[in-house]
């Protein structure tokens, strides 16, 4: 099999792989979606018949009173979506999914818009900027403070990056974004308390980029500083066992007993073998980028996907959780998918094991 079939392969399962999901979703969705339609239907029902046009009926005989509420009742299942099948519903729910005609949503309003298309085009790029931003301060600091502490294994360095990792990836994001709400933002000033209307209300005051930038960059700082307290010793953590595990193949012990530089067998040949799993960690971590984070946007009140899907469970909007778990489903299968490629490219052993199938 040559290495175009393979890639050939690995996109058409990433489309049985989100179709099946969808649908998975779908079913579970609708499902909630009948039990909440039924539900009120039985209110709307009640309140109907304590209506005053109700009683009137009642005193015009038992027989037109009926004939007239089991046509309220076809009413009500119209409104509510119950006249059709569970099975009809889950098949154009997906349907709609799958060719992106995501609709409105129920109850949720996002920046002035009910329109969900609308309303993750002005959510993704809040996630973007929080979660693209910190993942490459903790690759930079990680990669780098990872590299120093591979060749210094039992320094004092490397304890206290092991002791960093361990507290950072122990501590939970909204205990932390808690805590610094508390004394940055509460008693010393230094980062806004958060608010995601004020920053759309001051984003949209701001006179020129300049100002718009420097309103951004302002309420990100907080959010950017938890993810990076929690993060990155966990990036150099993880650095330093790769590169040790490196250190110990033979080219790299050839390559020193030849008398090449150490910081050249660190640079030009242990990090270049290590971009595989690098690559792998880069993009599960970038697929949050546009994802969000439904805990840390929800506890900094940070416009973007994570606070809209949070927005969406509460109040049981179906089609805006769908269309996000759909968008969530679909951002991850790509990355993988992404891998699967850049592993081809990256790694001899991929593609030789691809032309040779």
């Amino acid at each position: 099999m040559g290495f175009g079939r393979y890639v050939a392969l690995r996109i058409a399962n990433m489309f049985v792989v989100l179709i099946i999901v969808t649908m998975i979703v779908a079913y579970l969705f609708t499902g909630y979606e009948q039990r909440e339609a039924e539900a009120q239907l039985i209110d709307m029902l009640r309140q109907w018949d304590m209506s005053e046009e109700a009683q009137k009926l009642k005193k015009l005989g038992e027989e037109q009173y009926q004939k007239v509420r089991q046509q309220k009742i076809a009413e009500f299942k119209r409104k509510l979506g119950l006249d059709k099948t569970v099975l009809e519903r889950i098949i154009t729910r997906v349907r709609n999914v799958l060719t992106l005609d995501f609709g409105v949503s129920k109850e949720v309003q996002y920046a002035g818009t009910k329109k969900i298309t609308a309303m993750m085009a002005k959510a993704i790029p809040f996630s973007m900027a929080m979660f693209t931003t910190a993942t490459v301060i903790n690759i930079f600091i990680g990669i780098l403070l990872g590299a120093y502490i591979a060749t210094h294994v039992g320094s004092i360095a490397d304890r206290t990056v092991s002791i960093l990792a361990m507290v950072g990836w122990s501590m939970p994001t909204w205990w932390l974004a808690m805590i610094l709400i508390l004394t940055l933002a509460v008693r010393h000033h230094i980062i806004p308390l958060p608010g995601g209307a004020t920053l759309l209300t001051l984003l949209s005051q701001a006179t020129n980029p300049l100002q718009r930038f420097g309103v951004f960059a302002y309420y990100l700082t907080g959010p950017i500083l938890t993810l990076v307290i929690v993060a990155f010793g966990g990036w150099a953590w993880y650095t330093r066992n790769l590169l040790i595990g490196i250190f110990q193949e033979d080219y790299i012990m050839v390559a020193r007993a030849k008398g090449v530089p150490e910081r050249r067998v660190l640079y030009g040949h242990a990090l270049r073998s290590a971009a595989p799993p690098f690559i792998t960690m880069i993009l599960a971590s970038l697929v949050g980028s546009m994802w969000g984070g439904i805990i840390s946007e929800t506890v900094w009140q940070w416009p973007g996907m994570g606070l809209l899907y949070w927005m969406a469970l509460q109040s049981g909007d179906v089609p805006v959780l769908m269309t996000l778990s759909f968008v969530g489903t679909f951002l991850t299968v790509a990355v993988y998918l992404t891998m699967d490629i850049l592993y081809g490219v990256f790694d001899p052993r991929v593609r030789v094991g691809a032309s040779g199938s």
